[in-house]
């Protein structure tokens, strides 16, 4: 399959498992729970509904091994949110006029290139 075509679709997954990140985490943190808990829960929400979608639309998937599957995803997005925070830490420690935003969206980006790669070469394969 082109890349291409297949990025872009990750990408859209992505934004759906964002949206997912967000209202769980909101909806965790209206009723009651920690910030931390709340915060865990929602990744993993997220990652999960990534691993669904990605195995239906952007790798189109038929592993019958699909718990195999779904914890090579964990593992590779793991590997992605790592990266994401050691990015975003470096940015702000080697050029601290980029501000938050600017390593946030560092981070992010390298992340993004990370978890395709994970996903497409180890998680998907």
């Amino acid at each position: 399959m082109s890349i291409g075509p297949q990025f872009m679709r990750f990408c859209l997954v992505g934004g759906v498992a964002f949206v997912v990140d967000v209202v769980v985490l909101l909806a965790l943190r209206e009723l009651g729970w920690p910030l931390v808990a709340a915060r865990t829960v929602s990744i993993w929400a997220a990652m999960s509904v990534a691993w669904f979608l990605n195995r239906r639309m952007t790798f189109k998937s038929d592993d019958p091994r699909r718990f195999h599957e779904y914890l090579r995803t964990m593992t590779a997005n793991g590997i992605g949110a790592v990266t994401n925070l050691l990015v975003f830490t470096a940015a702000l420690a080697l050029w601290p006029d980029v501000g938050t935003i600017g390593a946030f969206m560092a981070g992010s980006l390298v992340a993004l290139a990370v978890n395709f790669l994970g996903n497409r070469r180890f998680a998907f394969r």
